[in-house]
């Protein structure tokens, strides 16, 4: 439950502090007068000690009061989770740290009398998190993943797949080439269809290729939208929608006239009439771009733990697999244009404007 408890405060704006025992989970936010910190304890198993609260507060406190000088003023409380409050509040009856406990088999949150009735915004969380179920609580985690721009690129790549199933045929590369797939082909002999280098970010070979790339969009997309804003969001994807097929086209073109140089017709014509869709180039820019902001915010901030980065590119670097194959061209050419873009855009932006990105690390 502590974990559950810990996941919902982050969603409400606290930040996470990394914690190895299991059951214990740490959370905290700057508040006007300084740091209001919140320990959940997991004593369902009848783990905690006499006199232990009161050291794991202190050192919490210790903890953060080091990393946060510049925040002397440390409030902490404790939420301890039971099966057993009795025995769980006579472990703890001579601590002076304030705490609540949570009967687990109820979900009750019991507040006794000589303790704190409130302790900033933490009942109101505690007393909405312990009324969700599963659905809600899943609910309350998707709303939180949703930004305009991104939610509005998922939903228009998903529109335009349900209008071409019913169409035609999604995996038929003919079919996708005449809904605005592009080859290096297009590009040449007079045809000049540069149009497509950008609608080819909006076609996908099957529902298997749609959804490995707007699952790897909608968790890559928000933290970078927030922390360029929404218009600047709009265009730093429409550009790297275009950059990354203006790197595939190159790569298809080059490579495909260094096997005409050698010989290989076959292997020339292949790469000459390749059919390329998908947005996963684009969203390895967008990965780019979210690359650049860890780096450089690698301190402050941890919402975005680059584990989770790792797996969602590597999410977008197996896409295509099963349907037309990896264009690791649009991806790896991709992701270097949206973390140069994004060094452009963060080298842009006003002199007032402070970084969106949370200070959270859920992972």
């Amino acid at each position: 439950m502590i974990n559950k408890l810990s996941g919902f405060f982050t969603h409400k704006g606290y930040l996470k502090l990394n914690v190895r025992d299991k059951e214990i989970e740490v959370v905290f936010k700057v508040v006007p007068s300084g740091l209001m910190i919140v320990c959940f304890l997991d004593d369902s198993q009848d783990w905690l000690k006499v006199g232990v609260l009161d050291q794991i507060t202190q050192t919490v406190s210790r903890i953060l009061t080091e990393k946060y000088p510049q925040f002397p003023d440390v409030k902490t409380h404790a939420i301890i989770v039971t099966n057993e409050p009795t025995r769980t509040r006579q472990k703890c009856e001579n601590c002076t740290s304030s705490f609540w406990m949570i009967h687990e088999p109820t979900r009750r949150l019991m507040i006794f009398e000589d303790q704190v009735a409130e302790f900033g915004d933490a009942r109101t969380a505690v007393e909405e998190c312990l009324k969700q179920n599963v659905v809600s609580l899943m609910l309350t985690q998707l709303k939180e993943l949703f930004s305009p721009v991104n939610t509005t690129l998922i939903f228009v790549n998903i529109f335009i797949m349900i209008v071409l199933e019913i169409m035609g045929d999604t995996n038929d590369a003919s079919f996708m080439h005449s809904a605005g797939a592009f080859s290096v082909a297009d590009l040449m002999w007079g045809k000049h269809d540069y149009w497509r280098l950008f609608t080819c970010a909006f076609l996908h070979f099957g529902w298997q290729h749609l959804l490995y790339n707007m699952i790897s969009l909608l968790y890559l997309g928000k933290p970078l939208e927030k922390y360029l804003g929404s218009v600047k969001y709009a265009i730093f994807y429409a550009l790297c929608v275009i950059g990354s097929s203006t790197i595939s086209a190159c790569w298809y073109y080059f490579f495909g006239g260094y096997l005409r140089s050698v010989g290989d017709m076959d292997g020339y014509l292949s790469h000459l009439f390749c059919v390329t869709a998908g947005a996963s180039g684009a969203i390895c820019g967008v990965a780019g771009g979210v690359a650049y902001i860890l780096i450089k915010n690698r301190k402050a901030n941890r919402n975005f733990s680059f584990i989770r980065w790792l797996i969602f590119v590597g999410l977008l670097m197996f896409s295509g697999v099963g349907s037309e194959g990896v264009n690791n061209a649009a991806h790896i050419g991709g992701m270097i244009f949206g973390f140069l873009l994004c060094i452009v855009f963060v080298l842009f932006k006003k002199k007032g404007d402070k970084p969106r990105f949370q200070e959270v690390n859920n992972g």
